[in-house]
């Protein structure tokens, strides 16, 4: 007679192992579906308009990867090189934390300033305490886009022989425009860019008004541009009464130059 009893055992043990696999399953099946629910999602963040590297620090603060896919070209307006134009996907939709977003980076080249468009003219000047600022405004009277960086050359021309050389130094020389970096500036068309002259009008006063003080004009070389060209910016008393010459003497003889930086006044104090 066969061994029902042998035979029993063998079939209690198969339902036991079988019974085990299926919990071990379930078990696996509910903690992965725990973890897909309960994974992170973020908000994408808009990062058009930023430039390249703020567009990785803002996606990598936030949990996000990035790459770069594709380079932006052709836009009516162009950013400056390296300004992020497009993104993949956009902003304000939830991801999965660590998802990739694709930016289209602007690289192209923009041409340098010829200076036969440019044309320059006196900003409104700030005085506070014995601290003067006088910005110099660029404009682009061209019909492209072009670049321009650095310091200019200037160089003062009084109306008598100054009892001392005048000089212009990259640094302010007084509290109204704050130190900036060199930067390449993209001045759109009729847009404009402009670089300060800052300086204190409380030394020297014993020389008082003589013509010998009196800085009637300046002469600029523009950084860069071609064909290289000087350019005259008159000091004129408006008819407000105010401006005209400045004393180069009450200045110490010695004028505070920034960058050239965009828009029609350097940042300000």
């Amino acid at each position: 007679m066969p061994d029902t009893t042998a035979s029993s055992r063998l079939n209690k043990h198969a339902l036991v192992v079988v019974l085990a696999v299926v919990v071990v399953i379930a078990l696996a099946t509910v903690i992965f579906l725990s973890v897909q629910n309960n994974r992170s999602t973020v908000k994408v963040p808009n990062v058009v308009g930023m430039s390249q590297v703020a567009a990785k620090q803002a996606l990598t603060t936030d949990g996000l990867t990035w790459k770069v896919v594709s380079l932006g070209s052709g836009p009516a307006k162009p950013p400056a090189p390296g300004t992020v134009v497009a993104q993949i996907p956009t902003a304000g939709g939830s991801v999965s934390s660590g998802s990739q977003v694709q930016l289209n980076v602007y690289l192209a080249t923009v041409p340098t300033c010829s200076s036969r468009v440019l044309s320059l003219s006196l900003g409104f000047t700030q005085v506070a305490a014995g601290n003067v600022g006088t910005p110099i405004v660029i404009t682009n009277n061209g019909s492209v886009a072009c670049s321009i960086a650095g310091y200019p050359t200037v160089v003062a021309h009084t109306e008598a022989a100054s009892p001392h050389p005048v000089t212009f130094v990259h640094r302010p020389r007084s509290q109204i425009y704050v130190a900036a970096p060199v930067r390449t500036i993209v001045v759109a068309p009729k847009g404009t860019a402009s670089f300060g002259v800052s300086y204190v009008d409380v030394l020297d006063q014993q020389y008082g008004e003589d013509r010998a003080c009196l800085m009637s004009s300046i002469t600029v070389q523009l950084p860069q541009v071609a064909p290289a060209r000087k350019i005259s910016v008159l000091f004129r008393k408006g008819s407000d009464g105010f401006g005209g010459p400045i004393n180069s003497c009450f200045a110490g003889f010695e004028f505070g130059l920034t960058p050239i930086v965009k828009g029609s006044t350097p940042p300000e104090h």
